[in-house]
């Protein structure tokens, strides 16, 4: 058995700060952005449903401000 740094002196960090992979970056952060995209695209079709929906029974202003205001604050929630 050879004496010395043993398996110490064989791994290397890769990922540093600063020094990793690029491509690497964005393959790790992508489903995380396509995720939050996706629930924001969702989110502006359901509103623009229940704003519409709201229009056609002729229901009031106030409502519709309602609805909007809601979906606005959801929204935001999501995407901070």
């Amino acid at each position: 058995m050879q004496r010395g740094r043993g398996w110490r002196g064989k791994i290397r960090p890769t990922a540093r700060c600063g020094r990793g992979d690029p491509l690497a970056a964005v393959g790790f952060i992508y489903p995380v952005t396509m995720v939050i995209a996706s629930l924001a695209i969702g989110l502006l079709a359901d509103a623009n449903a229940a704003v519409s929906q709201t229009i056609g029974r002729k229901e009031t202003d106030r409502d519709m401000h309602r609805i909007g205001l809601h979906a606005e604050e959801l929204g935001r929630a999501v995407t901070e």
